[in-house]
């Protein structure tokens, strides 16, 4: 392709542009939002799944689900200090919304 063509071509989209404003700006708009969506996903996906862990010698990692105080695990941490090098927890909030199963008469 040649230049001509190409600055041709870019003159015939500007007038296009000028002729429907609205589906320029809704164009763009629409760009613009995949664009920020995707740059998103990315960043989240990158941080959880293609990051290592913020670990030395990640393959000796323990996941331990049983539910225990933040007392029990310092007791825990300060008697296993032996078998384990380090120890870390997470606390897990679940939040319980109650259903309204029946409507109420005024």
């Amino acid at each position: 392709m040649r230049i001509e063509d190409c600055i041709q071509d870019l003159r015939y989209a500007l007038r296009m542009t000028r002729k429907a404003p609205g589906f320029a700006a809704a164009a763009v708009a629409t760009i613009a939002v995949g664009i920020g969506v995707s740059t998103a996903m990315f960043s989240v996906t990158d941080a959880v799944l293609l990051r290592p862990l913020p670990y030395k010698n990640q393959g000796r990692l323990v996941l331990m689900g049983a539910p225990l105080s933040n007392a029990g695990f310092w007791d825990l941490r300060d008697g296993a200090k032996s078998a384990f090098e380090d120890m870390s927890a997470t606390m897990v909030y679940r939040a319980i919304v109650p259903r309204r199963t029946e409507a109420r008469s005024a």
